[in-house]
């Protein structure tokens, strides 16, 4: 359906964050545990951003109420969602056979809400209320993901969570 969606983590969601200032064709971003560009950039921004953040990264998390604030007053749509008890990372240590609980529901609640968030938009049912969803509903979605450990476009035609853990 031609929607362009990226991601990010650590690093690659701040680099996520900072795209969408660029990028005025962006359906979303999608900013895990990565900073916000600065607050005179924000005015660029056309997508919706959505945050996952970690309760226990006090130095990422720090920025979310002063991001949130500066988004509001440029007239922006930001949705930041903090996991309780998870830790930075937590996409990538919550599916590790040893993660904590905090972690483990982090990557699961994280991962549901973006497969949410990706079916909607790429429906074209933003204002409908989200239900669950495998992967994102079109097979011509393509979703940008970058992370510390590289970039690479998602291929929904497979399994989302496949893809996922391939590059986070």
């Amino acid at each position: 359906n031609g929607n362009l969606f990226v991601t990010g983590f650590c690093w690659g969601g701040g680099k996520s964050f900072a795209f969408a200032t660029h990028r005025h064709d962006l359906a979303a971003a999608f900013v895990f545990y990565g900073p916000p560009p600065p607050d005179s950039d924000l005015k660029n921004i056309s997508a919706p951003v959505y945050g996952f953040y970690a309760g226990n990264d006090a130095r990422i998390s720090a920025t979310v109420p002063s991001t949130t604030d500066a988004m509001k007053a440029a007239g922006k749509k930001y949705d930041p969602w903090i996991y309780d008890g998870a830790g930075h990372g937590f996409m990538r240590t919550g599916q590790a056979p040893d993660a904590s609980d905090a972690n483990k529901k982090a990557y699961e609640d994280g991962f549901q809400r973006m497969t949410m968030l990706l079916a909607n938009s790429s429906a074209g049912a933003a204002s409908r209320p989200l239900r669950p969803a495998r992967r994102p509903a079109s097979p011509k979605t393509a979703v940008a993901a970058v992370s510390c450990h590289g970039a690479t476009e998602v291929d929904n035609s497979k399994d989302a969570k496949a893809d996922m853990a391939a590059i986070m």
